[in-house]
């Protein structure tokens, strides 16, 4: 019974010594969680009461020489969506630009920022990124502040009441649509019009190279309704051609009754616009529309 004894007792000690060795919780020491590379810091801003600060990371800095502009319609301008009155973001390090944005007298912002020189002139294809996949809401920002235009941009939007609450939002832009830096190439462009339809009007190049009408080109006539032209524009940048004046000097294109764009079309005598046309790698550009089955100017409507 001793020896017994003996044994249960030396199993409690060798128990014991197991416990007093064992790690408590408490004792185990705090790792940080590895950071995400990808992440971005925030830039401390204060907000501004009656308006909205926009903070904005551009992945791809802007070319030297180059403002970022906020073009679009909001307060303190007077000419609204007009490059030479569009504010100018301010640069705050590290790919950080920030502007201080007051509603129009609707209440309302809306626009984007551009690469253009401050005062100036720009080029809408200048603009940060045609579609949403480039553009991450990092803070403050919901999916009512950025919205498709309708021509393929991105423009941010805010309202009358969310500028009250001194907004600070900060969006990330991971491209520019086109980089103003890029050396741009001569294109030789020779038109074919359609028939007048009654006095012969003079005819322009316009597109995202010009501003899509602020500097239209003129084109020259060759004979009969041959037309030539010199355009410096960057690769991937869209043009046409239209009547010197306006848009409703365009030419347009037959468009065919089981078109699925123009489903309810009963006659087959619907005119719409041509689309756009793209310069590319291919310096001597012929369009001709010559064909009176297939194109006409909308102003002999």
């Amino acid at each position: 019974m001793k020896k017994f004894g003996f044994m249960l007792m030396a199993a409690a000690v060798l128990a014991m010594s197991f416990t007093s060795c064992e790690k408590k919780p408490e004792d185990d020491p705090i790792i940080p969680p590895t950071p995400d590379p990808d992440e971005l810091k925030l830039p401390a801003v204060d907000g501004t009461a009656g308006a909205v600060t926009l903070v904005i990371h551009f992945d791809v800095a802007p070319c030297d020489g180059y403002d970022v502009l906020f073009v679009g319609d909001y307060g303190e301008i007077e000419a609204t969506w007009n490059f030479p009155a569009a504010k100018a973001f301010e640069a705050i390090g590290d790919g950080w630009y920030k502007i201080v944005v007051k509603p129009n007298a609707d209440g309302n912002i809306s626009g984007r920022p551009i690469q253009g020189k401050k005062g100036e002139d720009g080029e809408w294809d200048k603009d940060w990124s045609h579609s949403g996949e480039d553009i991450v809401a990092l803070k403050g920002v919901g999916e009512n502040n950025i919205a498709d235009s309708g021509f393929g941009e991105i423009n941010l939007s805010f309202t009358q009441a969310e500028a009250d609450d001194a907004v600070v939002a900060f969006i990330q832009c991971k491209k520019w649509n086109l980089m103003p830096c890029v050396e741009k190439t001569k294109y030789n462009v020779t038109v074919i019009v359609p028939a007048f339809c009654g006095e012969e009007f003079a005819i322009e190049l316009v597109g995202g190279f010009e501003g899509w009408g602020t500097a239209p080109v003129a084109l020259t006539k060759v004979e009969g309704n041959k037309y030539t032209a010199v355009a410096e524009a960057l690769d991937g940048q869209e043009w046409k051609v239209r009547g010197q004046g306006g848009w409703d000097k365009e030419i347009v294109g037959y468009v065919a009754e089981d078109n699925p764009d123009t489903p309810d079309v009963d006659e087959a005598d619907t005119w719409a616009g041509v689309p756009n046309n793209k310069f590319g790698a291919e310096v001597n550009v012929t369009m001709d529309y010559s064909d009176p089955a297939k194109y006409k100017w909308n102003v002999c409507e």
